[in-house]
């Protein structure tokens, strides 16, 4: 019945990134300059292979981004598309398109096609 430890989200999202940036950088199949992330329909970040997925505040806490406030500029990018679009309303809330399968997107950034 004793308590001897602790694992947080914030742990397991580290993971998460850390396998996305992982399948990025070491598979045949996938651009060495591409991005993966994932996101919740809320468009909070659940895992990026780059950036972060969380800051952490001055009180120690700990606060997800959004996917357009990553500091990954082609993630926040990816993120600007997908809150303009149909998948995430106004408010940052669901809207009744949000995509529930996997997305291939292409847009520009800084005059460079993603």
């Amino acid at each position: 019945g004793e308590c001897v430890g602790q694992l947080g989200k914030d742990l397991l999202l580290k993971f998460l990134g850390e396998f996305l940036h992982n399948l990025v950088t070491q598979s045949s199949l996938l651009s060495q300059g591409g991005r993966i992330f994932s996101y919740e329909r809320s468009g909070l970040l659940t895992g990026a292979s780059h950036g972060s997925v969380f800051v952490v505040k001055p009180d120690g806490s700990n606060v997800r981004l959004a996917v357009w406030e990553s500091d990954d500029g082609t993630i926040a990018g990816a993120g600007e598309l997908l809150r303009s679009g149909p998948w995430l309303s106004t408010n940052g809330l669901p809207a009744s398109g949000v995509p529930n399968t996997t997305t291939q997107f292409t847009f520009s950034l800084h005059a460079e096609q993603y």
